[in-house]
């Protein structure tokens, strides 16, 4: 029996039970067990990203004990062999004899208390990746505060986003490090789906065609990347999608399906899952504080003094309310420190109307709608207890582009928004009431030649507390309208600086995120 030969296991459809070893296995035995553990469970699911997950938990496991310990073979969200799962499950059995691994330079960081302002994805993507590669060194080794003015995805641009996931632009070309980014965020979308399972509302979404450019632009797109999209004519994606045919939805040539990675998530569901697998990966070493408005001086209080790192991932409340000037932050500039709070961004604020429709004539149940995009996007939203038991659908539609101080009026949201999507859904504009219109402000970060990139990286100026400690303080902002696509593979990034206490590495390994440091081009309409 090789080297099962000492070991009993036990498998169901739904769980694993393995036992430890009766007596000492020679180095050879050991190796070929865990080469076919491996193949057994080392693979997550079938989806694009499969690469990246056959990284095994295994690697992390350093006592042999595993005694009556069980977990799921199929988390909630129909994810296979769950790699969080593994990790939560051998992470419990290390035996505290055991030594800290130090052979990763990230283990030999000096920050060991982190504080987070803001807890929105950039704020979370961040605190979960750190508790994520230091529970690989030690476990509970480093405490994570995160610093918000709301509860856990109630405040901010992040928890009013419009949830669509998808690595491509509006004319179907694949955005900067799409594809990795889609594959960092589906990671920390498993995890957050382990503690919040409905925060994945549809595995896929629908771009339209309106245009013959568009219809042509996005049949490229379904040539070039045929494993994330395909092509779909106009009778296909109107059926689908349940678009009525009226004059108006002669416009729609056809359009894309998006699969493979790209999804529709509740934002809201899915931040609170996030920070409930942050907990859960900390072994009770996170904390969030809730701050008050009416607490102006909470940054200059005793909550930011034990820290020694200090991420600022608060977005527009990184300039609205003074964070940045309080920490004295400055940014190199053509070899000029100048003050971060003129960094290359705007504010934009977005509205968006959540619709209620009707039951359906005579009590039938219509198909799950679906979410699309074309200038605007709908997607579906949760249904409730109340709605569920009326047989009514809550729908998202959105969202405006407001860069001007004063924010739109309720008939202004309505006329903007109306206009450019009543295409693709005629009937919820005929028949659907607003039930209430949600807003966010959002750092929009310059056009570049990237694209628009998020700031990361370290700021020049170090902090000094009250009792002269010295603080590192870190940027994370500006992510603008594709927070859920990048918000996770830049954290992973930034987690990465912080451990290391230095930017240089990723700055060698990513030279076009130094982007917002260097001397500001002529502001023009193009950065708008």
């Amino acid at each position: 029996m090789g080297p099962y030969r000492h070991r009993r296991s036990i498998r169901t459809e739904h769980d694993v039970v393995v036992s430890s070893p009766v007596k000492q296995i020679s180095p050879s035995k050991a190796v070929t067990f865990l080469v076919v553990m491996v193949a057994l469970y080392g693979r997550q699911c079938a989806a694009f990203y499969d690469a990246a997950c056959r990284k095994t938990a295994f690697t992390s496991l350093s006592s042999s004990t595993l005694v009556g310990q069980r977990y799921q073979a199929r988390n909630k969200c129909g994810n296979h062999f769950n790699l969080l799962a593994r990790q939560k499950m051998l992470m419990s059995n290390r035996s505290e004899s055991d030594p800290p691994d130090t052979t990763d330079p990230r283990k030999r960081h000096n920050c060991k208390n982190v504080a987070i302002i803001g807890g929105g994805l950039a704020g979370l993507s961040t605190a979960h990746h750190l508790l994520e590669k230091t529970n690989k060194i030690d476990q509970g080794a480093l405490r994570v505060t995160i610093f918000d003015k709301a509860p856990v995805g109630m405040g901010g641009a992040s928890s009013v986003a419009g949830g669509l996931v998808h690595p491509f632009s509006p004319r179907g070309k694949l955005v900067h490090m799409g594809i990795e980014a889609m594959a960092s965020s589906s990671h920390l979308i498993d995890a957050a789906c382990l503690e919040e399972p409905s925060c994945v509302l549809r595995k896929q979404l629908y771009r339209l065609a309106l245009t013959d450019q568009q219809a042509s632009d996005l049949n490229n797109t379904a040539t070039q990347y045929p494993q994330y999209a395909t092509w779909m004519d106009a009778a296909q994606i109107k059926q689908v999608c349940r678009i009525e045919e009226t004059p108006s939805s002669s416009h729609v040539l056809g359009g894309l399906k998006l699969s493979n990675g790209c999804q529709v998530i509740h934002v809201p569901t899915y931040l609170k899952g996030l920070w409930n697998s942050c907990i859960h990966l900390s072994n009770g070493t996170v904390e969030w504080i809730q701050t008050k408005d009416e607490e102006t001086n909470w940054l200059s209080s005793h909550y930011l003094e034990p820290f020694d790192c200090v991420v600022l991932s608060a977005g527009s409340g990184l300039l609205e309310d003074s964070i940045l000037s309080h920490f004295n932050t400055t940014v190199n500039s053509g070899g000029k420190h100048e003050k971060a709070t003129t960094l290359p961004v705007d504010l934009v604020r977005g509205q968006s109307l959540e619709m209620i429709m009707g039951s359906s004539v005579g009590g039938t149940k219509t198909p799950e709608r679906e979410a699309m995009l074309c200038g605007k996007y709908l997607t579906p939203l949760p249904q409730t207890a109340e709605s569920k038991q009326r047989g009514e659908e809550r729908i998202l539609m959105g969202s405006t582009h407001e860069y001007g101080e004063n924010a739109f009026t309720e008939e202004e949201v309505v006329k903007e928004i109306k206009e450019r999507s009543y295409d693709l859904a005629p009937d919820v504009w005929d028949t659907a009431r607003v039930d209430r219109i949600t807003s966010g402000v959002r750092v929009q970060s310059h056009r570049g030649q990237f694209g628009r990139l998020p700031m990361i990286g370290k700021i020049n100026t170090t902090h000094t507390t009250h009792d002269n400690q010295k603080q590192t303080i870190w940027l994370f902002t500006g992510l603008s309208s594709r927070g859920l696509l990048y918000h996770g593979i830049y954290g992973d990034i930034l987690s990465d600086a912080i451990l290391e206490g230095s930017d240089t590495n990723i700055l060698t390994k990513y030279p076009h995120l130094d982007w917002w440091r260097k001397p500001k081009a002529k502001k023009n309409k193009n950065n708008k």
